[in-house]
């Protein structure tokens, strides 16, 4: 890998892309770099299998030592590589929400919950590293010289999900779902067990209701067009769940496979899928099935 995974989308902000050694698995995590020459800070600096690749990254930049690391949750492929990220830049504070600092101390269940969960992939993103406990801070408490970072609690992808807003930027990890590059009609749901449809529901609102210009995705990439990511990603919320809560009625034991094949036909967010690489598909389809089985054992923990 080189150092050309760089976009640059205005003064002082960066994409980093963290491509895996996996079909499919390019452009797909997005780390966010915020650097203006003296303050800088990194947005879920993704999985340990890249914190090389991030950090040849970082210093082409000019970032020599980041002020602040800040996780919207800390998921195995968001906040997995912040470790090993701390071993080349010790003593950077790392923001996340308070019911995350336990895990990043001790993770211990966290990998067996990735490995359980995602198996080979948990593997290609390699173990997650623990935190030093002195380096934790609440997201809620957050001080990075004079920028002022407003943190939006926004609980439902994962309990310990946030967002951040920072001079109209939102870095929204996966609140408003995912999208995938060069298909703008595509947007998923990233809805896994455990979920909870109020919540999620609820902080998708709240996020949406936030004064932001431009939307930044944990996967992947990027809108200048908040309001329009969050009404679609609503709707097809809104969708799913009454497409799956009617098949489920009719069907009580109807399959994944066929359920996801009769969204595909009735959500025109997902109109674009037909036209991904098969590796695109592969991917997609595994996460959305995932997704899938959260809005299923919702309905029937429901019942």
């Amino acid at each position: 890998m080189s150092a050309e995974r760089i976009t640059p989308l205005e003064r002082h902000l960066f994409l980093i892309d963290l491509d895996q050694p996996m079909p499919g698995f390019r452009k797909f995590i997005s780390c966010w770099v915020y650097f203006d020459g003296f303050t800088s800070f990194v947005v879920d600096p993704g999985p340990a299998s890249t914190i090389p690749f991030l950090i040849k990254n970082l210093l082409a930049l000019g970032v020599t030592r980041p002020d602040a690391i800040l996780l919207t949750h800390i998921h195995i492929d968001h906040g997995g590589g912040t470790g090993r990220l701390l071993k080349t830049f010790p003593g950077t504070p790392v923001y996340c929400h308070e019911k995350a600092v336990p895990h990043l101390i001790a993770p211990e269940k966290l990998n067996q919950g990735s490995l359980k969960i995602l198996g080979r992939l948990a593997e290609v993103y390699q173990p997650i590293e623990a935190v030093p406990e002195d380096l934790l801070h609440s997201a809620l408490q957050i001080r990075i010289n004079d920028l002022s970072i407003e943190v939006i609690e926004t609980p439902g992808h994962a309990a310990h999900h946030v967002n951040y807003l920072f001079n109209g930027i939102l870095f929204a990890g996966e609140v408003a779902g995912v999208q995938v590059e060069g298909y703008p009609a595509y947007l998923r749901p990233a809805t896994p067990p455990r979920f909870i449809y109020e919540i999620y529901r609820n902080s998708l609102l709240r996020a949406a209701a936030q004064p932001a210009r431009l939307l930044c995705f944990g996967h992947y990439g990027w809108s200048r067009h908040p309001a329009v990511v969050f009404e679609q990603a609503y709707s097809q919320l809104e969708l799913w769940m009454d497409k799956i809560g009617g098949w489920l009625k009719e069907n009580p034991v109807i399959q994944d496979e066929e359920v996801w094949n009769r969204l595909l036909e009735n959500d025109s967010r997902l109109m674009d899928f037909d036209k991904f690489p098969a590796d695109l598909q592969e991917r997609e389809k595994y996460f959305a099935l995932n997704s899938l089985a959260g809005m299923r054992d919702y309905m029937a923990n429901k019942e």
